[in-house]
């Protein structure tokens, strides 16, 4: 327990959990510490992992610091998407960052040559898959490269 400190956490508006603190959540961007007991820091530890726009440290009753999304994650080898055109070329979106990719455009009859790279987001991160007006506007980018030289 944090001597003195209880929870800040406000299950609903105008309340506050009021258990003894035991640790802190620390948020980046402004370094605002706010007292938290155990449950409602275990709780910030699992949405921290769960969505990398939760940019906090965890400060533990025992003085341990943990960084939460500090980094992009590792590049993913799988495409987030992918399309074959006409059977002549190929569109792939592969992930760069938490909510960027590359879609690039490939073609299959000049020995896989790439065409175009474009820098993309992806809504939501695509954690469950890309977004359904993500993919219309890759496939806007597609056909205005391909019909109409559009970069």
């Amino acid at each position: 327990m944090i001597e003195g400190e209880v929870c800040a956490h406000k299950p609903w508006e105008g309340a506050v959990c009021g258990r003894p603190a035991v640790g802190y959540v620390v948020t980046r961007w402004n370094g605002r510490q706010t007292p938290f007991c155990r449950e409602h820091l275990d709780s910030c530890k699992l949405t921290a992992r769960m969505f990398a726009d939760y940019e906090w440290d965890v400060i533990e009753e025992d003085g341990t610091r943990t960084a939460y999304n500090t980094a992009p994650p590792p590049a993913d080898p799988d495409p987030v998407w992918e399309s074959t055109l006409d059977k002549k070329y190929r569109a792939e979106v592969r992930r760069t960052g938490t909510g960027t990719a590359e879609l690039v455009l490939i073609d299959l009859t000049d020995d896989n040559r790439e065409l175009v790279r474009w820098a993309v987001t992806l809504a939501y991160g695509a954690q469950f898959g890309p977004d359904v007006q993500d993919v219309a506007d890759w496939q806007e980018k597609i056909e205005g490269f391909i019909d109409r030289g559009e970069r």
